[in-house]
């Protein structure tokens, strides 16, 4: 896992939750329905504006993100939403779900 970030900023990490769902053709309150701990919009919301990161909820979403896209990726200092490589992991699992995009 070459080029993986030492330390990536809260904020950071919640824009790119923002970036990833929005690829992912998801509203929010459509995201939170996905999530095991089923949260609610607000919660995405706040993790995703880089608050209520010290809980659960936030390895919650973290893990949710793992499904679609690899950690090295996702942590990476040179992420690029637009990485046409950027969801080679299995995500399958939302094709025919929304707006997703094969």
């Amino acid at each position: 896992m070459d080029k993986i970030s030492q330390q990536v900023d809260i904020k950071e990490m919640g824009k790119r939750f923002t970036l990833i769902r929005k690829r992912l053709g998801m509203t929010q309150k459509e995201a939170s329905k996905h999530f095991e701990k089923n949260l609610t919009q607000t919660k995405v919301s706040f993790i995703e504006c880089g608050h209520d990161v010290f809980s659960s909820n936030f390895l919650t979403v973290v893990m949710f993100y793992l499904q679609y896209v690899s950690a090295d990726k996702l942590f990476a200092q040179d992420f690029d939403p637009d990485d046409p490589e950027l969801f080679d992991k299995e995500y399958k699992g939302l094709a025919g779900y929304g707006r997703l995009e094969e």
